[in-house]
């Protein structure tokens, strides 16, 4: 008998939406309904960072520029940037540095479907900030740099987003997209409560998977990592040679030491 996988075990491991079919895929897409971008703040570059590894990603939304000190990611809506965060997951941790003191501010799109000066001249946030600050209280933020408030937690962005600020430093998978799954019902909740004045929202449209493209990533990136250990063991070996070139001259120096004390006494 066939085994019926549940929703929500296959967006943890979501490259299995490459064989699902469009019922499952189309019920996956509206957990997802807007594209959400990330600040990844205080996120240094590992000795072998290459930016083509990101540029390469399927999908991925790079017109926000990155620092050093800041990386800056944008991931489509449905199931699409599911894949597309799977794949940045792992270039993350493969590239960066994880700063355990820093965090991530998650930028939700408001843009695409024309709400976002809806959301500003209305208010809406402000109406809302109560119930949108409990629902940030589950996160359980450990810093203190922003303050439970409107504007701190969360705010407009010139960006024509709203931004979430408290999320914890993390390259994982699953926890990343636990906050964007989160942060995307919020503003579904929201955007429930502009009036329109006649006017109607533009529809959200989802991109299909190409299957040959996201196929052809995986193998790039399977035959990229294998490169990248081969580099990171022969820096590894030259490093061991310098620390064995260097223990004499540590011993020398040890002697030398000895021999004064001795000398003194």
């Amino acid at each position: 008998m066939e085994r019926i996988v549940p929703l929500e075990e296959m967006i943890k491991t979501p490259l299995v939406f490459l064989q699902a079919d469009k019922e499952t895929i189309q019920a996956a897409n509206e957990l997802l309904p807007y594209s959400t971008g990330m600040e990844i703040n205080a996120c240094y570059k590992e000795q072998l960072y290459n930016y083509a590894n990101f540029q390469a990603i399927p999908d991925i939304i790079l017109d926000c520029t990155s620092s050093s000190s800041e990386q800056r990611y944008r991931i489509p809506n449905g199931v699409v940037g599911m894949i597309c965060l799977w794949n940045l997951s792992k270039q993350l941790k493969l590239n960066c540095d994880l700063n355990p003191d820093a965090g991530i501010h998650y930028h939700v799109d408001c843009k695409t479907d024309g709400t976002y000066n809806y959301l500003v001249d209305q208010r809406i946030l402000a109406i809302n900030a109560d119930w949108v600050l409990s629902e940030l209280d589950t996160w359980q933020y450990p810093g203190n740099y922003h303050s439970r408030a409107l504007g701190s937690y969360f705010r407009y962005n010139d960006y024509q987003t709203v931004e979430f600020r408290v999320g914890e430093m993390t390259f994982d998978y699953n926890l990343l997209l636990k906050r964007i799954l989160h942060v995307n019902d919020i503003m579904k909740m929201l955007k429930s409560h502009i009036r329109y004045e006649g006017k109607t929202p533009t529809p959200i449209t989802y991109k299909e998977i190409d299957v040959k493209l996201q196929l052809k990533y995986q193998k790039n990136y399977l035959y990229n990592c294998n490169r990248m250990q081969r580099i990171q063991q022969m820096l590894d070996e030259e490093a061991r040679k310098l620390a064995e070139l260097n223990k004499p001259k540590e011993i020398e120096e040890e002697i030398i030491i000895l021999r004064n004390r001795t000398h003194k006494i």
